[in-house]
């Protein structure tokens, strides 16, 4: 049965310039939920289908690599051919889409780059190539924005009717006429390893007897001479990626594999340079003349340092110069050219790379009658001292030396600067490059590896007080005022000076997001990002209906904090075990205060969490709750002392983060004085926070609370611009279906061309099945905006709903034109071709609903249309079995005390899908497996196509009599389906008999689902949930509840819970999976009979968890 309620793949092909490694391929996945009609929008990465696995199959993969070649021959004055040949299997859209154009940058002024050939074989042998048309060279991106990197060029190429199925070949070649260093030549490359390549090579040609420095990470090249030159082979092979790492099996692999970014190395390296200091010599010989300051930068040093009292006063007032002044260019180290540009064009220019800012900075303390030394360096990887290699860096820094030789720990005297940064405060280092060993390069002494510094100018300091105020009806109002210092510092500098002011809305959001704080934003003040001199401050408003939810007797006030960022820990997934290296603290030391002053409302009792206090010699954490009156005062206090402790402390370590983030998940216990419920709304609350209360409850499935909330701002408001929209989709979602049409008419009176009032009015009037009210709703919507990104999709849906297939494909495709990265769309659209005899299409629009959201809800019903048209089987069974698999997980732990709306729909989908397995098995003849399904999902939710299902397979089984009752109910069950009606007919010819039966079948579907006990007392009514547990074994008798939890109604029911576990009930598991099924009991007591009936509600009709 239909449920109700690939990917982007990366692969830059590369051919850079000699010292560069060329970039592998890779992929990648992302998926985002369709929008829905109230505009929210969810992403949540699934795992996509997978049957049994099979040895050597690929055809879930988005491409596979069949050869990859790289060869590569150099020159001993430095100069090199290079060619690189691809063939890959392009085998889904999401392929297509990636390789429809090729990129490959190089260097103008270094090399010539030939296309030779880019061709795509079809699955019939035709073959198609790119001619010169297909072929752009195009100045690469950065050159557009810094026109002093024009060298930087790309041929882009598209490549001529490319599809799924077909194989993509290209051959191309660069070469290297002018050498980046004359005489020197090196390389490195990382393998494939994350897509399937099934034959990839390396092959390096030099000159027999040429000395390189050589390291393999794996096995050693095959190694040949003749001819004057000696030949390096390497090969690869990559035959299995892991898919998914869900299991606890592969979770534990993964963590037994990881490796500390510091510690990877390219799997090749080489260098002719035979020493470090021949590396300094070389790139010394670059900069020298581009350093050295003119009459220009010294009248210009002189102008900035006029007023500097010391040397540190001099270097300061010229870094402040540069590195705020001008834009840095993000072109890494060793990408095009390594020789920068001279200080005079970069003081013109106001722009550069690392390596320009560096040189104009440099210049300019030389101008001042001081030093400046380059420093080359890596952000990522660490420094292999074995490989001398300039592909072993990617940035430049300054280093200023004070006083000659080395102090007393062995570390140079002077001081550290990066420019690049722009508002990094004077002698900062980003972390990444803190601690770090580089080659220091002064201009007429021997290169050297340095040590970076260690430590901040500043220490790291993080400061927030807040000050909040909690209505009565829930909504919080807060302000937030941050003070920092050091690398948070850096990192908001970065974001505020990067983004416009009207924008810096967006960057607090993005940062109450990652820390867990949610609510509208509002009044951003932050001081100057350029001034650095200064801790930086800034402030905000923040406020959130409900944060409170007044509507129950006992709830959980979270502390309006933003979580601690822990991440100075490094802690990993490696097993504590298994290590090796002392943990490192970057950080320290380091220093956070929060606190925060809530003023809370009236009318309830408080109980504040439990203070704590937690030392170690390398951190300490300290909270204090203080509760006075209505007033709670939180402090919560993080300082690091240490920068690394021993490799052997690990389970401390996390004990230490445990302990934080246990206190960050404490909350303020409230207890109402009365119960309140929507019905009592504090008074003297605005309409406009009446509604802002509505749509939070509203969010949060709270439907009678927002129900109650949308009347009083209606009552208040009679012609508010929102609130009848509003009431109508709480009573919408309640399956008050006439009152959501009479809010819906309202609204549309109040407001004729509404947003959204004809599209939900139509909903409304579909789900009573009065569709030609709703086709007129939807096309009333579509008047208002005939572009509208709901009411197409809505309109096609509803003709499927019909099965008016023939009308229902233009709809689902203008919806699809307009929406085109909807899955759901997508969906139905396949099932309105299949339905029409488009296959193909229908085939096509699945795939690409899958590959837009591999999730449960679409492989199910992929799965259902398949197995409906008896079309691709096995590929239906795949889906369906996927689709059960991924939601027991979320029903392995449901328990009564803790039920949600998720649950419940949860349950709602598991029948859905166990009944399209059981269809799926029914096409295949395998009967036996189809009853267990059928049966189960029949009696779990009584739906009119499920119970149709069921007399087909006791027809086909022979259970003539089983068939009639079941196509009975099925005439008369919930979303009814004609074809119940007419199995019926041809059964029962005599119309007399057909009445009858179906009568007797009316009165049996709540029989199904009820279970009688004895009462004593007098008549009562209440409302439990139940959970019920897969038995180990299938005998097919009814089941006994193992929670039961009373939830409403007279309090002489509170206790019967412990009886109703004692009860059978009919409910029915298709197998042993360890999964429960919540499920909701009305039980109605009466005094003169003595007994309690208990009937199970549908999953689909329970609407709320109170």
């Amino acid at each position: 049965m239909r449920s109700t309620a690939i990917c982007t793949l990366f692969l830059t092909v590369t051919l850079a310039t000699a010292p560069q490694t060329p970039t592998k391929p890779d992929a990648s996945k992302s998926t985002q939920e369709p929008s829905v009609q109230d505009e929210s929008k969810a992403k949540t990465p699934l795992a996509p289908p997978a049957a049994a696995e099979k040895a050597a199959d690929y055809s879930q993969q988005a491409f596979v690599i069949e050869k990859y070649l790289t060869k590569i021959r150099f020159e001993n004055n430095g100069t090199s051919q290079r060619e690189q040949i691809m063939r890959m299997r392009v085998q889904t859209q999401a392929g297509v889409q990636e390789f429809g154009q090729l990129h490959f940058p190089y260097n103008g002024a270094n090399d010539r780059i030939e296309i030779v050939s880019v061709k795509v074989t079809k699955p019939n042998g035709a073959i198609t190539s790119a001619g010169p048309d297909s072929v752009q060279d195009l100045t690469a991106p950065v050159a557009r924005e810094a026109p002093v990197y024009s060298d930087l060029h790309q041929k882009d190429i598209v490549v001529p009717g490319l599809a799924a199925g077909d194989v993509l070949e290209y051959d191309v070649r660069v070469n290297e006429f002018e050498p980046l260093a004359p005489g020197q030549f090196w390389w490195e490359q990382q393998f494939v390893d994350k897509v399937i390549v099934l034959d990839e090579q390396l092959q390096i040609d030099v000159p027999a007897g040429r000395a390189l420095k050589m390291r393999t990470k794996g096995s050693p090249p095959q190694v040949t001479t003749a001819g004057g030159r000696t030949t390096y082979l390497w090969k690869n092979t990559v035959l299995k990626v892991d898919d998914d790492d869900s299991s606890p099996a592969k979770k534990n692999k993964k963590k037994k594999k990881q490796v500390d970014p510091d510690e990877e190395v390219p799997d090749v390296q080489l260098s002719t340079f035979q020493s470090w200091d021949e590396v300094g010599r070389w790139y010394s010989g670059l900069e020298r003349d581009r350093v050295n300051p003119d009459q220009t930068i010294r009248a210009k040093a002189a102008e900035l340092t006029a007023s500097a009292k010391t040397d540190t006063d001099k270097i300061e007032a010229l870094y402040d110069f540069v590195a705020p002044r001008y834009r840095y260019v993000g072109i890494s180290f060793g990408v095009g050219r390594f020789q920068p540009h001279s200080a005079d064009d970069v003081l013109n220019n106001r722009y550069g790379d690392c390596k320009d800012k560096h040189t104009l900075l440099a210049a300019l303390i030389k101008g001042a009658g001081l030093d400046a030394y380059p420093v080359l360096i890596h952000h990522a990887r660490k420094l292999d001292e074995s490989v001398p290699s300039p592909s072993q860096f990617d940035h430049v820094i300054t280093f200023v030396p004070l006083k000659s030789g080395l102090d007393n720990a062995g570390d140079m005297r002077g001081l550290w600067l990066d420019s690049t940064t722009e508002v990094a405060p004077f002698r900062m280092l980003v972390a990444a490059i803190r601690n770090k060993k580089a080659l220091l390069i002064p201009p007429n002494a021997t290169a050297e590896i340095v040590t970076t510094p260690s430590d901040l100018p500043t220490a790291n300091l993080q400061s927030l007080k807040v000050t909040a105020r909690i209505n009565q009806i829930g909504k919080l109002d807060a302000t937030y005022n941050f003070t920092v210092r050091g690398d948070a510092e850096l990192a908001f500098r970065i974001a505020f000076r990067g983004t416009p002011e009207a924008q810096w809305k967006r960057v607090i959001e993005y940062v109450n997001a990652y820390q867990g704080l949610s609510g509208e934003v509002d009044n951003v003040k932050v001081s100057d990002p350029s001034d650095t001199h200064r801790p930086l401050e800034f402030s905000y408003s923040l406020s959130q209906p409900n944060y409170l939810d007044w509507t129950t007797k006992t709830s959980q006030l979270a502390v309006p904090l933003p979580r601690l960022d822990m991440s100075w820990a490094n802690l990993t997934d490696q097993d504590d075990d298994d290590r090796t290296k002392p943990f490192q603290f970057p950080a320290a030391p380091l220093e956070s205060h929060e606190s925060v002053k809530i003023e809370l409302p009236d009318g309830y009792t408080y109980r504040a969490p439990v203070p704590i206090n937690v030392k170690r010699d390398y951190a300490r954490y300290a909270s204090d709750y203080k509760l006075d009156g209505h007033t709670i005062t939180v402090t919560k206090d993080l300082s690091l002392s240490l920068r690394e402790i021993a490799a052997n402390r690990g389970p401390d370590l996390r004990a230490f983060v445990r302990a934080v983030a246990a206190d960050g998940n404490q909350s303020v216990f409230v207890e109402s004085l009365s119960a309140n419920s929507g019905s009592s709304i504090p008074s003297g609350m605005s309409a406009e926070d009446l509604n802002d209360a509505g749509m939070a409850a509203l969010k949060n499935q709270n439907l009678r609370a927002a129900t109650e909330l949308f009347k009083k701002v209606v009552e208040l408001e009679p012609k508010h611009k929102d609130a009848w929209n509003n009431l109508g989709r709480a009573d919408l979602a309640l399956g008050k279906y006439d009152d959501a049409i009479a809010s819906f008419n309202k609204q549309i009176e109040i407001n004729p061309f509404d947003e959204f009032a004809y599209n939900n009015l139509g909903l409304a009037y579909q789900s009573q099945q009065k569709y030609e009210q709703a086709v007129a709703a939807y096309k009333k919507q579509l008047e208002v905006n005939p572009l509208d990104q709901f009411a197409h999709g809505n309109l096609g849906s509803l003709y499927l709903e019909q099965k008016n297939y023939a009308d229902s494909v233009p709809e689902l495709e203008r919806a699809v034109q307009i929406t085109p990265q909807n899955p759901g769309l997508e969906a139905n659209l396949g099932r309105a071709y299949l339905n029409v005899n488009q296959p193909d299409k229908a085939l096509a629009a699945f795939d690409k609903a899958v590959e837009l959201a591999p999730a449960p809800g679409i492989w199910n019903n992929v799965a259902y249309e398949l197995s409906t048209h008896r079309s691709h089987l096995d590929k239906a069974l795949t889906y369906a079995e996927s689709a059960i698999s991924a939601t027991e997980a979320g029903l392995r732990n449901v328990n009564v005390d803790h039920v949600t709306l998720n649950d419940v729909g949860l349950v709602m989908s598991i029948g859905s899908y166990w009944d399209t397995l059981g269809w799926v098995y029914f096409q295949n003849n395998q009967l036996e497996k189809a009853k267990r399904y059928i049966e189960a999902a029949w009696l779990l939710d009584q739906h009119s196509e499920v119970g149709d299902h069921l007399g087909q397979l006791y027809e086909k089984l022979g259970r003539k009599q089983d068939a009639i009752r079941h196509y009975a109910m099925a005439s008369t069950a919930n979303h009814k389906v004609p074809e119940a009606e007419q199995h019926l007919k041809s059964l029962l010819p005599d119309s007399r008999l057909d009445v009858a039966e179906v009568e007797r079948a009316r009165a049996d579907l709540q029989t199904m689902r009820s279970v009688r006990l004895p009462w004593s007392g007098k008549s009562a009514a209440g409302e439990f949930f139940l959970t019920f547990t897969a038995p180990t074994s299938q005998d097919g008798k009814p089941l006994r509840p193992d929670q039961a939890k009373f939830v409403s109604g007279d309090d002489a029911l509170r206790n019967y819970a412990n009886k109703l576990q004692t009860a059978a009930f009919p409910v029915e598991f298709p197998d042993d999976t360890p999964i429960k099924l919540v499920r909701r009991g009305v039980l109605s007591c009466t005094e003169s009979t003595h007994q309690c009936q208990v009937v199970l509600m549908l999953p689909e009709d329970v609407r709320t968890v109170d």
